[in-house]
């Protein structure tokens, strides 16, 4: 069952399907995948159980279609963003990394660890993420092509996968108690190089130049 499959007729009922989706997360975030019982979550969206049923007839079928739905929300933050107008790729390269590193560091760090837990034990939820994994490298890959024509195919790859990975990985790596604007420039700014780019500085991270 997918989370964009499920709708609600009324005013009433989308408010309380969010209800419902709001409170999955925060027993998820606060208690883990186990505590998300269908009675728990029917008790923290002030909703009766035959309510949460009614969308989701069994606890499996709710944590699926919520966590398509995380997967899509992540998605629609980084897609929905306006192009860029200008024709360097290697600004619409910085401007891409820009966005989803912070679309990344939007979403609550329990929620991504358990999200990914969950996500590696269910095979649709994970082809959905390999997906729009793919969909990144693609993207990345091809405009590190038309930045570096003399670079080989492997090594375009390996930098589209390297850049992936840094954006990614930003949860192991930023700790909640530092000052995460450092560390965000510190990682933006080794991707900047990582592309090949040059007058590193996060805060005209759009207007890189290309490195000679």
């Amino acid at each position: 069952m997918s989370a964009s499959s499920i709708h609600a007729k009324t005013p009433k009922g989308k408010a309380r399907l969010q209800a419902i989706m709001d409170a999955t997360f925060h027993i998820i975030v606060a208690d883990g995948l186990a505590a998300a019982s269908q009675e728990a979550i029917a008790q923290r969206a002030q909703v009766t159980q035959s309510a949460v049923r009614h969308y989701f007839p069994t606890k499996q079928a709710l944590l699926r279609a919520f966590f398509i739905e995380a997967i899509h929300r992540v998605e629609q933050g980084f897609e929905r963003q306006p192009a860029t107008t200008n024709s360097d790729s290697q600004v619409e390269l910085l401007r891409c990394v820009r966005l989803h590193f912070d679309a990344i560091l939007g979403v609550d760090r329990i929620f991504f660890f358990e999200a990914s837990a969950y996500w590696c034990r269910d095979g649709e939820l994970s082809a959905i993420r390999k997906d729009w994994h793919a969909r990144l490298l693609t993207h990345y890959g091809d405009l590190l092509t038309a930045m570096h024509p003399a670079w080989s195919a492997n090594r375009i790859e390996d930098t589209a996968l390297q850049i992936l990975t840094l954006t990614q990985g930003c949860w192991l790596t930023l700790d909640i108690h530092e000052p995460n604007a450092i560390r965000r420039g510190a990682i933006l700014d080794g991707i900047a190089r990582l592309a090949g780019c040059s007058e590193i500085s996060t805060q005209g991270f759009e207007k890189l130049k290309p490195r000679v």
